[in-house]
């Protein structure tokens, strides 16, 4: 084919399919006028089109699309398990777990000094409390100026007999 032919083969393959536009088939047909060569790229384009669109196609199965992917699929291998995308993403919550028990001792070290020293005041005023509602649903007969200490052991004495 001559190189000032080029430009001409793409209306060419246009022309043999059939979706050439009017405008460039009247300029195709004015090169073809003078192109031997033109004129037999032609023929054997079109006869190329017509033994392709006599063909028919037989429908794949309905299965077919997932039996490819089934074979494509890749099989699971040991380098599977050296996978470090998927070991980060397992392994993320564990070390945030980590990294949150190894912080809080920190943290709360002052606030733990101060609620051990408050803590056995809360227990004996809880206690006191408890024991006088206890002498008072009894009959021990307990003021609330008495000792929690002396309650509690009367409380006791009371409930063995």
């Amino acid at each position: 084919m001559n190189p000032e032919c080029e430009p001409f083969v793409s209306l060419i393959l246009r022309s043999a399919d059939g979706t050439l536009a009017p405008e460039a088939r009247a300029m195709l047909d004015a090169h073809l006028a003078s192109c031997a060569d033109c004129r037999a790229a032609l023929g054997d384009q079109s006869a190329v089109s017509r033994v392709l669109g006599e063909i028919v196609l037989a429908s794949a199965p309905r299965d077919f699309a997932a039996r490819v992917r089934a074979r494509v699929a890749p099989q699971p291998s040991v380098f599977d398990l050296l996978n470090w995308r998927a070991w980060t993403l397992r392994l993320a919550p564990i070390a945030a777990l980590l990294a949150l028990l190894a912080w809080y001792p920190t943290m709360n070290a002052s606030d733990a000094d101060s609620a051990r020293q408050t803590l056995p005041a809360v227990v004996d005023d809880w206690a006191g409390t408890q024991a006088q509602v206890a002498g008072g649903l009894l009959g021990i007969g307990p003021d609330a100026s008495s000792d929690p200490d002396a309650l509690l052991a009367a409380l006791l004495s009371e409930t063995s007999r």
